[in-house]
C-alpha cells in the first residue's frame, strides 16, 4: 500500500510544470494549485521516509555499532 502511494506523490514531483503554471511573480506561483500539488507531495514523501524507511537504517547501524567498536 505504502509503494502506491509513493509512486503517486513521485509521479506528482516528476511532471513537469506548464507554462500556465509559471507566472514571473513567486507569491503568485506559490498560490498556483500545481505548485501546492507539487509542494504536498514532497511534504509526504518526506514524511513516509522518516517514518518508514528512516528507521530501518537506523536499526541496521545501531545493530552493528558494537561491532564497530
Amino acid at each position: 500500500m505504502v509503494i502506491g502511494w509513493l509512486e503517486v506523490f513521485l509521479g506528482t514531483v516528476t511532471k513537469a510544470a506548464p507554462a500556465s503554471a509559471l507566472p514571473e511573480d513567486l507569491t503568485e506561483r506559490e498560490a498556483n494549485h500545481w505548485w501546492k500539488a507539487k509542494k504536498w507531495a514532497y511534504f509526504n514523501l518526506n514524511r513516509l521516509f522518516v517514518r518508514y524507511i528512516a528507521p530501518l537504517s537506523t536499526k541496521s547501524h545501531s545493530a552493528n555499532l558494537p561491532q564497530l567498536w
